[in-house]
């Protein structure tokens, strides 16, 4: 199964991490999941916020303990919103996804937009 959310956060160390943090905890609440599910974190920012690494937030969390973390930066788009944080989780489940826009990017997903 993969599982798409995204939230926004400010470009500072706390918001990001609190940010990152939340938006795996939804993931993984609204989806079911143990962390012996994971097989893949990836997270990607824009391009503004340049504070901290979204995986090194979980980690200091103690989340995340075996799966393998990625973290990239997103291409600069034209017309795309700043200041979030979208992440993509695969895992050894069946069963339909459940998507987490929260915050700010919830209205990616009303705009059918998730550029």
């Amino acid at each position: 199964m993969s599982i798409r959310g995204a939230i926004d956060a400010a470009n500072d160390e706390a918001s990001i991490a609190r940010a990152s943090v939340q938006l795996f905890e939804a993931v993984m609440k609204a989806n079911s999941l143990e962390e012996k599910d994971l097989l893949l974190v990836q997270f990607s920012l824009t391009d503004d916020l340049d504070e901290c690494n979204p995986c090194t937030c979980l980690r200091k969390a103690g989340l995340c303990k075996e799966a393998s973390l990625f973290c990239v930066q997103e291409a600069r788009i034209k017309g795309s919103r700043k200041g979030i944080i979208r992440l993509l989780v695969l895992a050894d489940k069946t069963g339909k996804p459940a998507g987490c826009y929260l915050g700010g990017a919830s209205e990616l997903r009303k705009a059918g937009d998730d550029r």
